[in-house]
């Protein structure tokens, strides 16, 4: 086998496991890896710049002050450098190549990570408001069309400012954490868990009736009642959830006029005394 071709086998088993990598590190070491079987011995680092500085995300090998790169590329927010003493052109263009292939996918993946943020809380790990909204109106749409009905339950954690100033946010935090787990464990194949404020949740129920998450909500109300809460050497009493029910059509025909309905329910429940379940008045 001639060296083009064992480049290019090297290149092709590269692209293969590039496209396999799931985050910067995995990325990084498929490159460094690949570097390695190209020119054996040879140093580099990639570098991640901000500004004027840069900070080095990976390096290998011994690198000198005197030395210069062999190949050095810069793609956006990263610095790729190679160094080797005796390097041929092919080898240098090889290494050129998958310089560029690997400042592509970091770049597709820093794109692929921003956009899974704006639909992730990141505390929680449920979906944010923003991707609530759109399951929303995606949900009305396909219930429109199969004429069929969406449950949904807006959930607010009680009196949690108050956990914050007695015990700091981090215990408010963990609060947070502990519900959202509460509401992935009571999925269904097509429900939308969503942390859509401070301490407030919203589940999406395609399919569901107003008695089904009646059901569910006081389900979850009564859980969180039987948790037994502790931060630090810290006991915190007994942790209430105020939850409002609502199902599409009867409480709404659009996402606005249904939140709104949410928060008119939620709204009662706290004044009737906090830790129970309001249905949502219907729609006139």
């Amino acid at each position: 086998m001639s060296n083009i071709e064992l480049l290019d086998n090297i290149l092709n088993d590269y692209a293969k496991k590039l496209s396999a990598a799931v985050g910067e590190k995995e990325i990084l070491n498929s490159f460094y890896s690949c570097i390695d079987k190209i020119s054996p011995g040879a140093a580099g680092a990639i570098k991640r710049v901000s500004g004027e500085l840069e900070n080095t995300v990976l390096s290998w090998g011994d690198v000198t002050g005197d030395d210069s790169p062999a190949v050095e590329w810069a793609n956006g927010d990263y610095r790729f450098l190679v160094y080797s003493s005796s390097i041929s052109e092919v080898v240098s263009r090889t290494l050129e190549t998958v310089v560029i292939i690997t400042s592509i996918r970091i770049q597709l993946y820093d794109k692929e990570r921003s956009a899974e943020l704006a639909i992730k809380d990141t505390l929680t790990g449920l979906y944010s408001n923003i991707y609530m909204r759109d399951s929303l109106e995606r949900e009305i749409l396909r219930a429109n069309r199969d004429n069929s009905q969406i449950g949904m339950i807006i959930y607010d954690i009680d009196d949690i400012s108050t956990i914050n100033t007695n015990f700091g946010g981090d215990a408010g935090n963990r609060i947070l954490i502990i519900f959202a787990g509460m509401l992935i464990s009571t999925f269904r194949g097509n429900d939308i868990s969503c942390r859509i404020s401070g301490n407030r949740f919203m589940q999406i129920l395609p399919g569901a009736t107003l008695r089904d998450c009646l059901i569910k909500a006081e389900e979850v109300l009564e859980e969180m009642r039987q948790l037994d809460f502790s931060y630090g050497d810290n006991r915190i009493d007994q942790v209430t959830v105020s939850a409002g029910i609502s199902a599409f059509p009867d409480h709404g025909v659009t996402p606005d006029s249904i939140l709104q309905a949410l928060d008119s329910a939620i709204y009662r429940a706290k004044k009737a005394g906090k830790d129970q379940v309001m249905v949502a008045e219907k729609i006139s």
